[in-house]
């Protein structure tokens, strides 16, 4: 009866005039109005990409292929023949290094025509960047409107020159596709659907592999449920998988990732990645620190840091952990994922986005100047600062990282006995 009294409803011109009035006020138009120009200025920063060879998503092709022929993908010589085959001698195709699933996903790709796939790869990073900023946003907003107005503004300026995120839309790379889903699905858990959230983060999982650093979040704030749903998600993608494609490709790509924790035998592809200079990583940074030390040292101090980070996590921080939910320890997750792997590239900071802005509502939420000061420094570091030089200015992101993660950690430690209110709602929400 109220559907049908509101479409029986007059709508007069005053009413129109008024509600257009409400919705567009003067600083409203300003501020919608910057917003687009961020959002067009971003959009034509990466048009070049529709004119330019995408760097890996042809890996993803030619392995696509390859898994439908029932290719060892994982072996270079293989995976090049299929490449020269498909694509011709002249183009250079990266090998494959990812996990299976991701090639498996991408066999209906494969189907599609070279400028179709990578017309549509382009447009599909693109539309989950902006559902990446909405769910972040959506993850840290609050009640106040203004505070909530000036979380959207940073938002979109983090699009603003934003180099690891134009690398992976120049690139094509899955990373905006992993960081949505990871989003996604805490998104999900927060309003209490477990088991979807659970299944889209195994998902993630899959395509990458270090969200299942999150798995940690679970047992972090005991909550046995998603993470077993998650497990069962894993085993469940893992055996389809198994059972349509075989499980020799997931033994291929386990011994090639064992081959670069350990420091085995690894191709010549395989160990220029790992000591890249574009690598930002703990693993290349302290390789670059001291050149001169052997792989055994580089593990003892990544172990080193690892216990520290530990200690912190199960002692002074205890309480804030528990009382806090996903903002907080999740910015920390996101941070230790691209310090831990043994491979982070520039692209791959784009994650950093949600941290930056959980630091910056923070900043804007306890009204502290510095911390507002120190996001947009860090985001500097992280996101705008140009890729040149060698050690150290070729580290810079990742020494950006590091100073994020102290800071983080001295404001959480500092904080433990004056939580603002916001802080207090996690309590009753975690």
């Amino acid at each position: 009866m109220k559907a049908v009294q509101f479409f029986r409803k007059k709508v007069t011109a005053e009413d129109i005039f008024h509600a257009v009035d409400s919705l567009l006020s003067y600083k409203k138009i300003i501020f919608i109005c910057i917003i687009v120009f961020l959002a067009l200025f971003f959009l034509t920063q990466t048009l070049p990409s529709l004119l330019t060879w995408d760097t890996d998503s042809p890996s993803f092709y030619i392995a696509a292929k390859g898994m439908r022929q029932g290719l060892a993908v994982y072996d270079q010589s293989v995976f090049q023949s299929l490449a020269e085959s498909e694509l011709g001698k002249s183009v250079s195709v990266y090998p494959y290094i990812y996990l299976p699933f991701v090639a498996q996903c991408f066999i209906p790709l494969s189907l599609l025509g070279n400028s179709v796939y990578f017309t549509l790869l382009y447009i599909l990073n693109l539309v989950f960047t902006f559902g990446c900023l909405f769910l972040v946003y959506l993850l840290l907003k609050e009640t106040g409107e203004r505070a909530n107005r000036f979380l959207l503004l940073f938002l979109f300026l983090l699009l603003a020159y934003n180099l690891p995120l134009r690398a992976t839309i120049n690139h094509g790379q899955v990373n905006i596709l992993v960081f949505f889903l990871i989003l996604l699905a805490f998104y999900l858990l927060k309003n209490d659907h477990d088991y979807a959230g659970s299944a889209v983060l195994s998902l993630a999982i899959v395509f990458k592999i270090y969200p299942v650093l999150f798995l940690f979040y679970f047992l972090i704030k005991k909550k046995f449920r998603p993470l077993s749903y998650t497990l069962l998600n894993l085993l469940g993608l893992f055996t389809i998988s198994s059972i349509l494609f075989g499980i020799r490709h997931w033994m291929a790509y386990i011994r090639m990732n064992l081959s670069s924790f350990n420091g085995g035998s690894l191709s010549a592809f395989l160990k220029g990645f790992s000591s890249h200079q574009d690598n930002n990583s703990l693993k290349a940074f302290l390789s670059q620190l001291f050149p001169i030390a052997d792989h055994a040292l580089v593990i003892v101090i990544t172990a080193a840091a690892l216990v520290l980070i530990a200690f912190l996590f199960t002692f002074p921080l205890r309480k804030r952990i528990m009382a806090e939910d996903f903002p907080f320890i999740g910015s920390v997750i996101f941070v230790l994922s691209l310090m831990l792997l043994p491979i982070s590239w520039s692209h791959h900071y784009v994650i950093m986005i949600f941290p930056m802005a959980y630091l910056f509502r923070e900043g804007v939420s306890q009204k502290k100047p510095i911390l507002l000061f120190l996001s947009l420094l860090i985001s500097f570091l992280v996101f705008s600062y140009p890729r040149y030089g060698g050690f150290p200015f070729n580290q810079i992101r990742f020494m950006g990282i590091g100073l994020y993660l102290i800071i983080l950690l001295s404001i959480s430690l500092l904080s433990i006995k004056n939580w603002m209110p916001h802080h207090k709602k996690g309590v009753e929400n975690g």
